[in-house]
């Protein structure tokens, strides 16, 4: 048989999102900019949207949610199956999964349990959590098909304070998903970095400046931002450390925001900037248009032209953008 090749075509590639952080740090909110999206809400969060985004199920009814893990697995490939569906979403289908903390509690927690019979995960010095680190390992593997097909990831959780060691020796309190992590004489089981390392994107959101409301007991929602007050975005690596002798705001480069939008464009401009070498360009052309839209409003406005012709990352053009906005 000889060699067969496929023909050169233009490919744009998923973009897997996960935010985490406290309730109420724009986590949803930011995952609800996206258009084209379907939602697996597992704690009811984006009933505080004006407008029902398109579900898999009713996150105050429960009506269709899945009953345990293998349920989960079947709507997760009924998913990945349906063509129809995702030709309906427009260029750039989503799932949204809103939050992950919850599906480890759900789902991936009780069949890890039922498979190393069980009933608390620190029983027979913690052998469970094995069992556990391979179902969160399958879990993301039927997710990796969603992305096969063309589909986009948005996750949310839950952040957790939990003590490490770094690599000066020194114990830290590292600010991290709230997943599994089990560390100590009787062994290591650190499941977040299982989801973090995978993602394009895994951002801690701080409520730094912000304003926080409780809502009441019965609401499904357990809290709410102000959009007022602005959030602190850590993009990079490893940032999200608070250590004993310096404070979570001291690390480097972290990205102030100002609105769910403004963050939601911020994410979706690094993804793009990272493999289509003319979306800078195009950002410049879009940002030009509008500064001279608005040139009347500028004292110099030959300045701002200027600073838009200069900008070197997308980040700059956003940051003008919005400057621009703002007058």
């Amino acid at each position: 048989m000889g060699v067969q090749t496929l023909a050169e075509e233009a490919w744009v590639p998923p973009l897997v999102v996960i935010l985490f952080g406290p309730p109420g740090s724009w986590k949803t909110s930011t995952l609800g900019c996206a258009e084209g999206a379907v939602w697996g809400d597992f704690h009811g969060s984006t009933k505080t949207f004006q407008r029902k985004p398109r579900r898999l199920w009713d996150p105050v009814t429960g009506a269709h949610k899945p009953s345990g893990y293998p349920d989960l697995v079947d709507v997760i490939r009924d998913v990945a199956a349906d063509k129809k569906l995702l030709a309906s979403l427009g260029p750039r289908p989503w799932l949204m999964l809103d939050g992950l903390d919850d599906i480890e509690e759900q789902y991936l927690i009780p069949e890890a349990l039922r498979r190393a019979d069980a009933k608390t995960l620190d029983e027979n010095f913690f052998k469970p959590c094995n069992h556990l680190l391979a179902v969160h390992q399958e879990f993301r593997h039927e997710l990796e098909a969603l992305t096969r097909a063309g589909w986009s990831l948005g996750f949310t959780c839950h952040a957790q304070n939990i003590e490490r060691v770094n690599a000066d020796g020194l114990n830290t309190l590292v600010c991290d998903m709230k997943l599994t992590y089990v560390s100590g004489k009787l062994g290591k089981w650190d499941i977040a970095p299982l989801w973090r390392d995978w993602a394009d994107h895994c951002v801690y959101l701080d409520q730094e400046g912000g304003k926080f409301s409780k809502l009441d007991k019965e609401k499904i929602a357990k809290g709410s931002g102000s959009y007022t007050g602005g959030r602190l975005a850590y993009l990079r690596g490893e940032p999200w450390l608070e250590a004993k002798v310096r404070r979570l705001d001291s690390v480097a480069s972290p990205q102030s925001v100002k609105s769910p939008d403004e963050l939601w464009a911020l994410l979706y401009s690094r993804w793009a900037e990272s493999f289509d070498p003319g979306a800078l360009d195009r950002r410049r052309e879009e940002v030009m248009a509008l500064a001279q839209a608005n040139a009347a409003a500028f004292k110099a406005p030959e300045k701002l032209f200027a600073a838009v012709a200069a900008a070197k990352s997308m980040a700059e053009l956003n940051k003008i953008a919005a400057q621009i906005k703002k007058e």
